[in-house]
């Protein structure tokens, strides 16, 4: 059974873990106010800290591009906005001047309109011009109707994106604005997050990952040409093998300031009733508020990255693990979803230090970390709990599935070519234990300890292979 979360945790870290939570709670008072100026006496009380501390604090995240200090340095009134606000004021800002041309462009004054037509001022051409008028401020009220309804709906989402720093938190928000603005005229679309250089499928809407990977690995090249280069794709429905395939578009998660994309939305099947300019101009805001909510969760989660990784090996630590596992189950509930864990551990690995001493056996254990990182999907996460003992996050991943990839871990170890300093080959496995989140399970604890009394059984077994919880 895992040990107590807090166990083994030095002074110094503790100190960092506070300052990181500080640093966070400050950045959610930001996200609850994100228009407003804050004052640093202001931050210091709400977040429960010392105004030196405060401006400390304020200093880092100023340097990581997430506040923006208003007013001199030392000032006493000197006061910090959220820097991410400003991006969304901008697409906001662009879109009204945007349909204040519009309307401009389609109003008709009677003197122009007598002036088209080229008759005298009589009653009939009287007549015409204010019929004119009438239809002109008819056709701009319905457009002004039309562009504040896209105006709230773009405002609403991008502060349900602004407070958002996970990216399966970012592409359930997109998924459902999706649905809410584009709805019958797609009827299935799906999120894909890059990551290195791959695309992953994050959830979707009338299509199930397995359909989501499909559909990647057929469009695979046009998907990513059009990533890269940050651009919309729009194809029509087109004829293959015989077959009619569905008109589709793709939408590069950007955000619009020269960076590599994301991500993309991908409408894989629009209706033949065909998406306007409308529809298009609104899901591009989408997908562009989308982007800048994921490089600001980026700066975000780079901020507090050393507090929660393991320092030998990379992968996140137990304090982070708990944390996160939490998270997950608490959204997993909600959404209905399944939520699998795997904890593991290196066969015999006293061994490898009984022979090779402490340095060798930290070589292995950095090995084997990314031997099992990189057998695992961009969604998981994968922590050290201590010692050769690791655990590895799976959301919205049902047992079979967890299966695959515990096995795909357990087979990459097993094929690590490894060797001592005096060239003796290092053979290494793992033994893997799985489990579910039910609704007996009420904490992370309870669920690790789920998970690693399989992995006893696993170990009692013969090691080198994986047990998981019926299902």
């Amino acid at each position: 059974m895992p040990p107590d979360p807090h166990e083994g945790e030095s002074a110094q870290a503790g100190m960092l873990v506070l300052d990181i939570e500080a640093a966070a709670r400050i950045v959610r008072l930001f996200s609850e106010e994100p228009l407003h100026p804050l004052r640093v006496e202001h931050i210091a009380i709400r977040a429960g800290v010392t105004r030196a501390d405060a401006i400390s604090l304020l200093k880092a995240l100023e340097r990581l591009g997430v506040v923006e200090r208003k007013g001199p340095e030392g000032d006493i009134g000197v006061s910090y906005t959220l820097r991410l606000a400003d991006g969304f004021l901008d697409i906001l800002e662009r879109l009204s001047r945007y349909f204040t041309e519009q309307v401009e462009s389609v109003a008709i004054s009677p003197e122009r309109a007598l002036i088209s037509s080229g008759e005298a001022e009589a009653e009939l051409a009287t007549l015409r011009a204010l019929r004119a008028r009438v239809a002109s401020l008819e056709s701009a009220k319905t457009l002004l109707q039309r562009k504040n309804l896209e105006l709230s709906f773009l405002y609403n989402t991008s502060m349900l994106l602004a407070g958002s720093i996970e990216p399966m938190t970012v592409a359930q928000t997109v998924i459902d604005a999706i649905a809410s603005v584009a709805r019958p005229k797609v009827k299935r679309f799906f999120v894909a997050m890059a990551d290195k250089g791959v695309l992953s499928f994050y959830g979707g809407h009338g299509i199930d990952r397995l359909g989501g990977d499909e559909f990647l690995r057929h469009k695979r090249e046009i998907i990513e040409s059009s990533v890269e280069h940050c651009a919309l794709l729009s194809l029509p429905a087109q004829m293959e093998g015989g077959k009619r395939t569905p008109a589709f578009a793709v939408l590069p998660l950007t955000s619009g300031e020269g960076d590599p994309a994301a991500g993309c939305i991908v409408l894989s099947e629009i209706s033949d009733e065909g998406l306007g300019g409308d529809d298009l101009r609104v899901l591009m805001q989408v997908a562009e508020i989308a982007g800048r909510s994921l490089k600001g969760a980026a700066l975000f989660t780079q901020s507090i990255s050393l507090g929660s990784t393991d320092e030998l090996t990379g992968a996140f630590n137990r304090r982070y693990l708990f944390r996160r596992l939490g998270e997950e189950m608490t959204r997993a509930r909600n959404a209905g979803r399944p939520l699998g864990v795997i904890v593991l551990d290196v066969d015999y690995f006293k061994n490898v230090n009984d022979e090779g001493g402490h340095a060798e056996g930290d070589r292995v254990l950095k090995a084997i970390t990314r031997a099992i990182s990189g057998a695992t999907r961009g969604i998981d996460l994968v922590a050290r709990l201590g010692g050769d003992e690791f655990a590895v996050i799976l959301p919205s991943t049902p047992s079979g599935a967890a299966m695959k990839i515990a096995e795909r871990m357990r087979s990459a170890v097993e094929k690590l070519r490894l060797s001592s300093a005096g060239g003796k080959p290092i053979a290494v496995t793992i033994s893997c234990g799985i489990a579910s989140l039910t609704e007996s399970v009420q904490t992370p604890a309870q669920l690790l300890a789920s998970a690693d009394h399989y992995l006893l059984e696993a170990k009692r077994a013969g090691r080198n292979r994986t047990i998981a919880m019926p299902d």
